[in-house]
C-alpha cells in the first residue's frame, strides 16, 4: 500500500558505545569540532558511560551534573545516539546536532567493526582514515558489486589501507536500523533491533530503541524502489 520501509546495517555507522574512540574522534573532527574539542567530548562521553568515579582530564562526573542541576550520568552504554544530548558538552555541540546526515551516521549499537559495504561516506573516512574522494570511490565500486573481502579493495579502488584492517567487515552485523514511513509523511519511525539467539523461544530480535524523527529530505524526493526479491511478494 502506501507504507514504506528501509533497513540499514548498524555496522555501517560510527558507534558511540564502541571502544574504538579514535574513530569517533576523527568523525567529530570531520563534521563539527577541532581536535581539542573532540577529545573533550570523548572524555565526557566516557565519564558518562563508565561505572567508576574517575574524573578524566576533560570529563564530567556526577557532581558536575549536580552543580548544573542536570540528570546524573547513566553509567551505562547509551541506549540511543540521541541519548548523547544528555551529556555535558555534547548538548552544546549545536553544529553536530544540526547536521542531520552526521547524526544519522552515529549509532548506539555495541559494535567494534565497520561494514565497508554499508558504511556511510563519513564513516568510511573516519574509520579507514581516508579522504572523501577515496570514500566515494569505495561507494561507487560497491554499488556495482559488493566487496567480498579486503583483497578486493585495492585492485578495484586503487586504495591501500594502512590501519584498522582487522576491524573492517564485509557482511551485515546482527544490529539493524529499520525505518518506517508512508507516502506524504513528514515523520518516520526508526527502530534499532538486534537479532537474538532466542528465536526458538519466540524472541528472534530485541528492540534497543524506538523513536520518531523528521523524514530525511531525499526520502521525500525519491520514490522508493520495490526490492527485486520474492521475499516481499
Amino acid at each position: 500500500g502506501s507504507a514504506y520501509f528501509s533497513i540499514y546495517d548498524e555496522s555501517g555507522f560510527i558507534s558511540l558505545n564502541s571502544p574504538q574512540k579514535e574513530w569517533l574522534t576523527r568523525f567529530l573532527m570531520l563534521v563539527c569540532c577541532s581536535l581539542e574539542k573532540s577529545k573533550e567530548l570523548i572524555d565526557k562521553l566516557q565519564d558518562y558511560t563508565d561505572v567508576d568515579d574517575f574524573h578524566r582530564l576533560n570529563g564530567a562526573e556526577s557532581y558536575h551534573y549536580a552543580q548544573k542541576k542536570l540528570e546524573p550520568p547513566a553509567n551505562t552504554p547509551l541506549a540511543s545516539r540521541f541519548h548523547a544530548k544528555k551529556i555535558i558538552g555534547w548538548q552544546d555541540a549545536r553544529s553536530l546536532w544540526a547536521n542531520t546526515s552526521a547524526i544519522d551516521s552515529l549509532s548506539a549499537a555495541r559494535l567494534s567493526i565497520i561494514n565497508v559495504n554499508t558504511a556511510t561516506k563519513v564513516t568510511l573516512m573516519a574509520a579507514l582514515e581516508i579522504t572523501g574522494e577515496q570514500a566515494q570511490a569505495i561507494i561507487d565500486a560497491r554499488t556495482e558489486r559488493p566487496f567480498q573481502n579486503i583483497s578486493e579493495l585495492q585492485p578495484r579502488t586503487k586504495i591501500v589501507l594502512q590501519n584498522n584492517t582487522e576491524l573492517i567487515n564485509f557482511m551485515p552485523s546482527t544490529n539493524l536500523r529499520v525505518l518506517f514511513w508512508y507516502k506524504g509523511a513528514r515523520l518516520n519511525q526508526q527502530i534499532s533491533v538486534r537479532l537474538s539467539n532466542l528465536a526458538s523461544r519466540g524472541s528472534p530480535w530485541l528492540i534497543a530503541s524506538d523513536i520518531s524523527l523528521a523524514l530525511p529530505g531525499h526520502y521525500v524526493k525519491t520514490q522508493p524502489i520495490k526490492p527485486q526479491t520474492g521475499l516481499f511478494d
